[in-house]
């Protein structure tokens, strides 16, 4: 029984393809687990960490980050590093994309997998130096295809995915500013790493 605990990004970083996500989505939150027991997507199939080929984990020391490297990552399914953006000026609203643990979808008869896309965006809220915050409010929501109002899920799942750029989105271009690491529903808001913490953690990789 497969059960989704989070989403990553590969980059291609100094001619190695590089996942990046949430430290807690491979080591748990008290830091308890153990990574080489979790399993990726890899060529449309799961594979366990600890049986990917030269594979090389490196967690950030103090920021909720990991960076992830083995030979089996294609690097033709990379962003380029080029696309991660320190910003001095953060935009006015920011995007988060992931795949949600609720909708993670197993077919026992087909022997397949599906995970369920899911992509939010809002104002950005400040969080402090070093963090991307994002209004996420439980109401108060439109869906952007039919502009009813939605009750904004949990989200579960999306744990390490990206933070992006709205605004450069819509025009086709990729900005990550951030990586998704966490929620406060009490407050409405959810938030993740900057990008300059990812940059930063890459430099060691």
């Amino acid at each position: 029984m497969v059960r989704q605990i989070g989403t990553g990004s590969l980059l291609a970083h100094r001619g190695r393809a590089v996942l990046i996500t949430a430290k807690h989505a491979l080591y748990g939150h008290e830091g308890e687990e153990n990574p080489l027991e979790k399993a990726v997507f890899v060529a449309g199939s799961l594979k366990m960490i600890g049986h990917l080929s030269s594979s090389e984990i490196v967690p950030a020391k103090d920021h909720d980050l990991v960076a992830l490297y083995s030979k089996d990552f294609s690097p033709e399914q990379c962003l380029q590093s080029s696309h991660l953006c320190a910003v001095q000026a953060p935009p006015r609203v920011v995007t988060i994309q992931g795949f949600l643990a609720r909708d993670f979808n197993r077919s026992l008869s087909k022997g397949m997998l599906s995970p369920a896309p899911y992509i939010y965006s809002n104002s950005l809220k400040e969080c402090g130096s070093g963090y991307v915050g994002i209004l996420y409010p439980k109401s108060r929501n439109r869906d952007t295809d039919s502009g009813h109002k939605v009750m904004a899920p949990i989200p579960r799942g999306i744990s390490g995915g990206p933070m992006l750029d709205a605004a450069r989105l819509t025009i086709g271009r990729i900005s990550i500013i951030g990586v998704f690491t966490d929620y406060c529903r009490e407050r409405g808001i959810a938030f993740g790493e900057s990008s300059s913490k990812v940059l930063g953690l890459l430099a060691g990789v």
